[in-house]
């Protein structure tokens, strides 16, 4: 990492920070100055990020969080607001990817979707706003899905549309405070999490799957989506906003 100034003393929390996007999120904050807060369920992850961070000179702690938990929610939101003395970022990246058809879709992976990636991202908003001031803001981040899917993702899409919408939503209830919502759609991105719903040996194939219907011909990585979050967190103007980056995808 190469420290600069550009968020110094900034009080930023991360969900799903021990992986991928998220990873890469904190990396970004980190490295220009921000302290900041890595929330997850992987213990030994969330260590590997902090101890990456404090190597490169950089502040971080992690909070081990459960999402469908409310009152865990609630509890380390706080721990970690005090710990940073206020939030003035919260990125909501914490989420899981489930596939497959709409028929065959069982009751546990409704569940998945809707308890992680949306009531997750409710629950902790909730409770960081009243750890924000005006000037705050809330990046959320979504899925280009949201707005045109792929095949066999209809409740994962539908719970990403949810996600955007909720975005517009807050930030016209929110801007009175001072406090801006805005959105980040990724399209498909080199991450770890393919990992989780396809056999190692399919992933090449998977991936040149998913480059074949990119306009650009290439997977988005996470060092682009952490970037783009940066951007929104710092452009004190945009509130509502949602910023697409997929390649073309939805094109």
């Amino acid at each position: 990492m190469t420290m600069d100034s550009t968020f110094k003393n900034w009080r930023v929390v991360v969900t799903g920070g021990g992986s991928g996007i998220g990873e890469a999120i904190v990396e970004h904050f980190s490295e220009r100055g921000a302290r900041v807060a890595v929330l997850g369920r992987t213990p030994e992850k969330l260590a590997r990020v902090v101890e990456r961070v404090e190597l490169a000179g950089g502040v971080a702690r992690k909070f081990v969080v459960e999402l469908r938990r409310p009152e865990d929610v609630n509890r380390k939101i706080d721990e970690a607001a005090g710990w940073l003395e206020g939030i003035d970022v919260l990125v909501n990246n914490a989420g899981v990817y489930r596939g497959g058809t709409f028929a065959e879709t069982t009751d546990h992976v409704i569940d998945e979707l809707v308890d992680i990636d949306f009531k997750g991202l409710v629950y902790v908003s909730r409770a960081a706003i009243r750890s924000m001031s005006s000037g705050g803001c809330i990046v959320n981040i979504a899925s280009m899905s949201g707005i045109r899917a792929l095949d066999q993702q209809s409740i994962y899409a539908a719970v990403k549309a949810a996600v955007i919408h909720l975005g517009t939503c807050l930030a016209r209830e929110l801007a009175p405070f001072g406090i801006r919502v805005n959105t980040v759609s990724p399209g498909p991105t080199k991450t770890p999490i393919i990992e989780t719903v396809a056999p190692k040996e399919r992933i090449p194939e998977i991936e040149a799957a998913l480059t074949s219907i990119i306009p650009l011909r290439r997977l988005g990585n996470t060092k682009e989506i952490a970037e783009a979050v940066a951007y929104l967190a710092s452009a004190t103007f945009a509130t509502g906003a949602h910023l697409v980056l997929d390649g073309g995808t939805i094109l």
